[in-house]
């Protein structure tokens, strides 16, 4: 469990990120803040399979099981 919070974490860390990029580019009209903002999607994917992992019985049993 100590993964998931710390996957949690840092999901939470990136998505503010995304967030204050997202309000840069409605208040310039600047793409490349929505540009950067989308280049976020990738590593938050990552985080929620990492949580999904951690949580989600069926991926619990898969860890068990490389112990």
């Amino acid at each position: 469990m100590e993964m998931a919070s710390v996957h949690a974490s840092t999901m939470i860390r990136d998505l503010l990120n995304v967030v204050a990029l997202t309000n840069m580019h409605r208040a310039s009209d600047n793409d490349e803040y929505r540009a950067s903002a989308e280049a976020w999607i990738p590593a938050l994917e990552h985080q929620l399979s990492c949580l999904k992992r951690e949580l989600l019985p069926a991926g619990r049993a898969a860890l068990q099981g490389r112990d």
